[in-house]
């Protein structure tokens, strides 16, 4: 599917809770997460994740980063970044190995 289609499919979706645990047994699978950066609507690649839980690939994140007008809120919820983050594996990482 095209950028455009996978747009509007992820428009219709809904946003994944940005509490639910991604390990253990309450995890949901792995199918159910959202891999695609919001930002360029493709997987993931090097994926980032902001204090604020929203993950971008990171080449992403750093262009919109350089491109805002302030340049230092997250691209999606416009939370002020603080600090970038791994605190855990994202799912992406391990689908994509």
């Amino acid at each position: 599917r095209g950028a455009r289609e996978r747009g509007a499919a992820m428009r219709g979706a809904a946003a994944p809770d940005a509490a639910a645990p991604l390990h253990g047994p309450d995890a949901p699978d792995l199918a159910e997460q959202d891999l695609q950066c919001s930002i360029c609507l493709e997987f993931f690649h090097d994926p980032l994740t902001l204090g604020c839980k929203h993950s971008f690939c990171r080449l992403c994140l750093l262009r919109a980063a350089r491109l805002a007008p302030d340049g230092r809120s997250c691209p999606q919820c416009r939370v002020p970044i603080t600090n970038i983050e791994r605190p855990y594996t994202h799912p992406a990482d391990a689908a994509l190995e």
